[in-house]
């Protein structure tokens, strides 16, 4: 009877062998399904993020500003360039400055409500004329946010002004709600120069051609 009960035990060893190999199969199996679901998810977590960023904006943290020049018509005007990189503006046109506002990534995000109106409103005018600028800005009056500035020249402009009067730089405040201070927004410098001649001076001879 030894010889039977070794063969027994020999086939209860192959097929707890089988056995195992197949339990290491399914837990493989198991294993890889695992992450295959993980990596799956972690794909989900990404794009339900990028949902959430655009539902809920990322918080404000700073301010930036755009420029939108207008001649005498109110037509907007290229943005040329005068001296080096500013915007120029003719000296019968006008600017309109549109702050918005930029997360801590440096993204434009949505301005928070409740966020009070530009206010502390600063110009720096190199150009001004006994301490009179030939550039004045103030809150714009058609928007409610309160949120853009208009800017236009002295009228009349000072005899002995000199254009162009370039790098005039335009600065304001705002504070977010919940923020634990006021943030600054600083405007592109712009060159103010002369627009064309829109009249003409007849000059009256003394002497008669005729004669």
């Amino acid at each position: 009877m030894g010889w039977r009960e070794d063969k027994l035990n020999l086939d209860q060893l192959h097929c707890i062998h089988a056995l195992a190999k197949v339990l290491l199969i399914k837990v493989q199996q198991t294993l890889t399904a695992v992450q295959e679901n993980e990596s799956e998810i972690k794909a989900q977590g990404v794009k339900l993020d990028k949902i959430l960023q655009l539902l809920v904006p990322p918080p404000a943290v700073s301010l930036a500003c755009t420029i939108t020049v207008y001649d005498s018509q109110g037509e907007v005007m290229p943005k040329a360039a005068a001296a080096g990189l500013d915007v120029a503006v003719q000296d019968d046109g006008s600017a309109l400055y549109t702050f918005s506002a930029v997360d801590a990534d440096g993204y434009a995000t949505a301005i928070p409500a409740g966020t009070p109106p530009l206010s502390n409103i600063v110009v720096t005018d190199p150009g001004a004329v006994g301490g009179v600028n030939l550039w004045n800005v103030v809150l714009n009056p058609n928007d409610a946010t309160g949120m853009s500035l208009v800017g236009t020249p002295t009228s009349p402009i000072p005899a002995s002004a000199v254009l162009p009067d370039v790098g005039i730089g335009v600065t304001a405040q705002t504070t977010f709600p919940g923020a634990t201070g006021p943030v600054t927004g600083t405007a592109p410098l712009i060159d103010l120069v002369s627009g064309p001649a829109n009249s003409l001076v007849a000059q009256v001879s003394a002497t008669n051609p005729a004669t």
